[in-house]
């Protein structure tokens, strides 16, 4: 099934994703994070709502699966409250390490091999996802984690 050029796809999310975290400002009220938490945890759900459990299925090991799975729970998790200017400034070099992370060990590489394009088109169309209004309050955050644990494919963790 090579030929497809999924790891295009992700990167070019990768960089638009940056983009939108260099526009927020370090006192936002959650507007303009909010236009990056949508973007970025919808490519989550394509990630492990159809890639990961595609290329599963066709190659015995998916590299580094478990620190992926990891690293989209951590992105989940600051999804949830309000955004806060210290981690609005550590978001970026970690959405970095996660690139390289699946550069270096394959992830993307055994994507294009094993993946079609028809397997990207599936995980392009799932619907927008359903998100929780960002949590201003200690009590709201459990109950908006779970939920976008569930929408984004991260129950099992």
């Amino acid at each position: 099934m090579s030929g497809s050029r999924i790891s295009e796809f992700l990167a070019d999310e990768e960089t638009a994703l940056q983009a939108l975290l260099e526009r927020i400002p370090r006192d936002d009220d959650g507007a303009q994070f909010d236009r990056f938490r949508r973007r970025a945890l919808q490519r989550v759900a394509i990630e492990e709502r159809v890639l990961i459990p595609e290329l599963a299925a066709a190659i015995p090991h998916v590299p580094a699966r478990r620190l992926i799975h990891q690293a989209h729970l951590e992105l989940v998790t600051v999804c949830v409250p309000a955004p806060h200017a210290e981690w609005l400034e550590e978001l970026p070099r970690r959405l970095s390490w996660l690139a390289r992370l699946k550069t270096d060990v394959g992830y993307y590489a055994a994507l294009d091999l094993h993946l079609s394009t028809a397997t990207l088109e599936r995980g392009r169309s799932l619907p927008s996802l359903k998100l929780p209004p960002l949590a201003r309050e200690r009590h709201e955050v459990a109950p908006r984690l779970g939920q976008l644990r569930r929408e984004t494919g991260l129950v099992s963790l």
